[in-house]
């Protein structure tokens, strides 16, 4: 079995994350989600915001692959330096430890910026390696998914951090 993203059409990612778990039991599906407080002029809400706009993650085996498009909305495999995106088993937890982190989590794309490698040492970020982009009261690392070529940006104390290497 193979962990693979898929480019969905806009604001459907949780629509066709429930209909293949329905269609087909068989494919395992990720749809990282997390809570997070959004600011209109006249009020703050606590919604759900998925973490990965447009992107649904699958894990299913070779013979599976064309089963996706049957359902609604499924535009593509996503390809990454001209090939589908296979993500390793290391990846895909990490994508669904950031769905549990309980502080905001931004996904950002581009190259990365320089700065202290470091491990996330406590909070359900354990275990996961980034790097420092800024520290003031807080540190804002970034996480890497190098299938995808993204990171996910999140805001830390910094007691929750661990400098790694050199």
């Amino acid at each position: 079995m193979a962990w693979h993203a898929l480019y969905v059409m806009p604001r459907s990612e949780k629509k066709v994350g429930k209909q293949i778990k329905m269609l087909h039991p068989g494919i395992e599906v990720c749809v990282p989600v997390q809570q997070q407080y959004r600011q209109w002029h006249d009020r703050k809400k606590l919604v759900e915001v998925v973490l990965f706009d447009s992107y649904v993650f699958v894990g299913l085996y070779p013979a599976d692959r064309n089963k996706v498009f049957d359902v609604g909305n499924v535009l593509r495999y996503v390809h990454y330096e001209g090939r589908p995106a296979v993500l390793s088993r290391q990846e895909i937890a990490a994508i669904h430890q950031l769905g549990s982190a309980e502080y905001p989590v931004e996904i950002v794309t581009g190259p990365m910026a320089t700065g202290d490698p470091i491990e996330i040492t406590s909070g359900k970020l354990k275990g996961l390696y980034g790097y420092v982009l800024a520290m003031n009261g807080t540190a804002r690392v970034l996480v890497s998914i190098p299938s995808l070529g993204c990171f996910a940006k999140v805001e830390l104390p910094r007691g929750e951090l661990r400098r790694v290497g050199g």
